[in-house]
C-alpha cells in the first residue's frame, strides 16, 4: 500500500482548496502552484479509507490544523448562480452545518478558575454540493474542512468559551461564543448535565449575512481518563443575503450530538466528536490544553 500522505515539494505543483474535487484529488499535479503542502494522495490505499469508520476519519483530519493552506478557496461571491429561493435555503441550511457552534466537549464545567487553549478541526459533509459549487464558482466535494481556535474561560460551576475559525485562502470565517451552566455536578453515581447556549456569525462573505443561535442539553460521565458524553438542542438561523432576487431566511434546526473525550496527562484532553445539524453531519477533533 502506498503512503496516504505525500509532501510535495517546490518541484511539484497542487491547486490548494477547501473543497478539494474528485478531479483534483486524482490529480494533484493538475492545477497551478507550487508548494510545500501536504495533501493526500490519489494513490494511496482507497480500500484503508474505506475500511475506517467516519468518526475515526473525522479525527485524523486534526493534522490538517497544521496545514490549512490544503483548503484554501474560492470565495463566496456568486449567490445569484443558486437561481432561485428554494435553493438559497438548502444552501442556508448546509451552512447551519458548516458554521455552527460546536462545543465537543464533555457537560462538565471546569471547576475552577483557570482557562483552556484549544484547536479543532471540523469536516462537514454536504447534503447539496452542487450549490456550493454555483455560490462559490468552484468544484466543490461533499465535505467542508474548518480549522478553528479555542479560548474557555471557567468558574465553578459554569464557563464561558470564545471560538474562531478561518479557512486559508477563502473568504469563509466565522466566530462563535458559548455560555455553559451546570445543572448537575457530577459525583460517584450522578452524570454532569449542563445547560448551553450558544452563537456564531459568519465573517468575511460580503454578499451574505448568516448568524446560528443555539441551546443545547448535554450530559456526560468520566469513567476514568475517559468520559463519554451525549446531547442535543435546537438552532435557530438568519440566513439573509445582500444580492438581488433572493429574500431572508429564517429557521430551526434540530442538533444532535456524542463524543468521547481522553484526558492526556494532567493537563491535555483530546476529543472526538459527531453531531447531525438538519441533513448535515459533521464529524469533529479537538485537542485542549488546561491552564
Amino acid at each position: 500500500m502506498q503512503r496516504t500522505l505525500l509532501c510535495l515539494r517546490n518541484s511539484e505543483k497542487v491547486r490548494p482548496g477547501l473543497f478539494q474535487s474528485r478531479s483534483a484529488a486524482a490529480n494533484p499535479r493538475r492545477n497551478s502552484r507550487e508548494s510545500n503542502t501536504c495533501v493526500f494522495d490519489s494513490r494511496c490505499g482507497t480500500s484503508l479509507w474505506r475500511g475506517t469508520s467516519d468518526l475515526i476519519r473525522g479525527s485524523l483530519l486534526a493534522c490538517v490544523i497544521f496545514s490549512p493552506a490544503l483548503y484554501a478557496a474560492d470565495d463566496i461571491d456568486n449567490l445569484a448562480g443558486l437561481g432561485s429561493q428554494a435553493n438559497f435555503r438548502l444552501f442556508s441550511e448546509d451552512l447551519a452545518g458548516v458554521l455552527s457552534f460546536k462545543a465537543v466537549a464533555p457537560a462538565a464545567p471546569m471547576g475552577r478558575q483557570g482557562y483552556d487553549l484549544g484547536v479543532q478541526v471540523d469536516s462537514t459533509k454536504l447534503e447539496h454540493a452542487a450549490l456550493w459549487d454555483a455560490a462559490c464558482g468552484c468544484d466543490a466535494d461533499e465535505r467542508v474542512i474548518l480549522p478553528k481556535a479555542y479560548l474557555r474561560l471557567g468558574a465553578e460551576e459554569a464557563d464561558l468559551t470564545f471560538s474562531y475559525g478561518k479557512a486559508s485562502g477563502t473568504n469563509i470565517a466565522v466566530w462563535g461564543v458559548e455560555a455553559q451552566f451546570a445543572l448537575a455536578i457530577e459525583d460517584a453515581s450522578v452524570p454532569a448535565v449542563a445547560l448551553r447556549g450558544n452563537y456564531s456569525r459568519l465573517n468575511g462573505v460580503e454578499q451574505l449575512n448568516f448568524s446560528s443561535t443555539g441551546a443545547e442539553l448535554a450530559v456526560s460521565k468520566r469513567f476514568g481518563a475517559v468520559t463519554p458524553y451525549a446531547g442535543g438542542g435546537r438552532l435557530w438561523i438568519t440566513s439573509t443575503p445582500k444580492t438581488v432576487g433572493f429574500e431572508r431566511e429564517k429557521f430551526t434546526a434540530d442538533k444532535y450530538y456524542g463524543g468521547v473525550d481522553f484526558a492526556i496527562g494532567a493537563h491535555a484532553h483530546l476529543a472526538l466528536e459527531t453531531d447531525k445539524i438538519a441533513n448535515a453531519t459533521s464529524y469533529s477533533a479537538k485537542l485542549v490544553w488546561r491552564f
